[in-house]
């Protein structure tokens, strides 16, 4: 099982559980692009599998929440 968050200002919101990696990856990648989010996919043991953190940055290359 593979969990897919939404990660602002250092805190997890719940977005999907999914059973197949791959389309967990597609979700995280898509929802990353349309919210210009911050997202992760992490596996039962909580340990992060993948990231995206949407297309927003500023010039130094840290991540701009919006």
């Amino acid at each position: 099982m593979y969990s897919i968050y939404e990660v602002r200002n250092g805190v997890r919101t719940s977005w999907a559980d999914c059973d197949i990696l791959t389309y967990a990856m597609q979700i995280c990648n898509a929802v990353s692009q349309i919210n210009h989010s911050h997202m992760i996919v992490v596996n039962e043991y909580d340990s992060l599998i993948m990231y995206d953190i949407g297309s927003h940055y500023d010039p130094d290359e840290r991540l701009v929440i919006i």
